[in-house]
């Protein structure tokens, strides 16, 4: 199968395997990125074959000078294909006792979790999955947390249930299909900072695994 089709049916595989009924509203985290942005386009090929309504929504943590710019990228490509979007603009606690990470994410899922919509739906991918592992082993973590992501959450008390069609893909793959289909991303500058654990474990502490086993990421997210 084309490259090009193969990240599309994995995607619609995970898709598949979650509950989602005929008229499901399901609602694309869009940051802009290059991994968001290709989530966002194959959900959109992927929304004949389900038959669900999509939307997206965009969180802006108000960190990066160019994060009006994010916002408004998302917006025109949202606009250009006529799917709705919401923008959260949110506060971040600079004193959140497990760092600015740790607080963007929450104030980001806290944002996304006041979306009405039955799922969310993360660009993850397999890299992802293979960090947030070694993150958490290193970090302390029992079971549970060393089982790092599911491709499907299903909704309970109230709350959207999770998907993430992506988490099987290799995170060259993304950036291989949105270069074959000519996608236009926003690159976030704080991705480069290696002060920030999950960038060091990235930057840092993969590419010595990768070095000594090519194979690091893949059995990584394969014990997860």
């Amino acid at each position: 199968m084309h490259a090009d089709g193969a990240l599309v049916e994995a995607a619609g595989e995970v898709l598949a395997a979650a509950p989602l009924g005929a008229h499901s509203r399901i609602c694309c985290a869009l940051s802009g990125g290059v991994d968001s942005l290709v989530l966002f386009e194959v959900l959109r090929r992927l929304q004949p074959r389900f038959g669900y309504r999509l939307a997206a929504a965009h969180v802006d943590h108000g960190l990066s000078p160019h994060a009006g710019d994010w916002a408004d990228a998302c917006a025109r490509r949202c606009a250009a294909a006529g799917i709705p979007l919401q923008v959260f603009r949110v506060g971040v606690d600079r004193d959140h006792p497990h760092g600015l990470e740790a607080a963007a994410r929450s104030a980001r899922y806290g944002a996304l979790e006041r979306v009405a919509c039955d799922w969310l739906v993360f660009g993850h991918h397999l890299d992802d999955q293979a960090e947030t592992l070694l993150f958490r082993l290193l970090r302390g973590t029992g079971v549970r947390g060393a089982a790092a992501m599911r491709p499907v959450v299903v909704a309970a008390a109230g709350a959207p249930g999770r998907l993430r069609p992506l988490l099987a893909v290799r995170r060259e793959q993304i950036l291989d299909w949105a270069r074959r289909n000519a996608l236009d991303w926003v690159e976030d500058e704080s991705n480069d900072e290696t002060r920030f654990t999950r960038n060091a474990i990235r930057h840092r502490l993969v590419p010595v695994a990768e070095a000594l086993f090519p194979a690091a990421v893949p059995v990584l997210a394969r014990a997860a």
